[in-house]
């Protein structure tokens, strides 16, 4: 049917029935996550494995590992935070108006994402 490789773009709804969720159950989902993640963070914390091998994304935001944990978790909250204040109908208008915010933002969307997808599989 298609000669070249082709992608369809469609909105949140359109995989609910698949187990994915919805663009108002992804800012709930989001939040959930967020603060799950903070609490593993605090326990992290004192971890010398996480300091001889920090991720990726806490050295883009300082080069002291444990410093950019601590980054992570106050955007965590922010994140959080904000959500509730805001309360979004669509995560996408939200990051737009919140940059500052768009990199963890994106980070919790693929985060819950690759969630849906282990259950979905």
């Amino acid at each position: 049917m298609f000669d070249k490789e082709t992608v369809f773009i469609l909105g949140a709804g359109a995989s609910w029935h698949y187990g994915y969720p919805t663009g108002e159950d992804l800012n709930q989902f989001i939040k959930e996550a967020a603060a799950r993640i903070k609490v593993n963070c605090e326990h992290l914390q004192g971890e010398t494995a996480l300091m001889r091998e920090p991720p990726k994304y806490f050295l883009h935001l300082n080069q002291d590992p444990v410093e950019g944990l601590r980054i992570f978790m106050r955007e965590c909250d922010l994140l959080i935070n904000t959500l509730n204040q805001v309360n979004p109908l669509v995560i996408d208008y939200f990051l737009h108006d919140h940059p500052s915010l768009q990199n963890i933002g994106k980070l919790f969307i693929s985060y819950v994402l690759l969630e849906a997808e282990t259950r979905v599989q």
